[in-house]
């Protein structure tokens, strides 16, 4: 996480926009200029899907607290596991 930390800045000092608090899920956006990530959290025991097409976004994971999803295209739908995070580059 340090080394994503340090590789985006908009981790440490983006600005933070809302996207979504429903339920178990919290989904926001940290940005700055020339980078932007989505992180969503489902801090619930359920899957959760995020609806990526209704918010218009598309990108790229690039960590998963399951460490299992990198690389990943995020196109429609965005599926979280059960007390899974993610941060998706934009």
């Amino acid at each position: 996480m340090l080394a994503l930390r340090a590789k985006h800045r908009a981790l440490s000092v983006g600005a933070y926009v809302a996207v979504a608090m429903t339920g178990d899920l919290v989904a926001y956006i940290r940005r700055t200029e020339g980078d932007s990530l989505l992180i969503a959290l489902n801090l619930g025991g359920d899957p959760y899907a995020l609806s990526l097409t209704s918010l218009q976004l598309t990108g790229r994971t690039i960590l998963s607290t399951y460490l299992d999803r990198v690389d990943e295209a995020r196109v429609g739908i965005l599926s979280l596991r059960a007390h899974e995070g993610v941060i998706v580059q934009l």
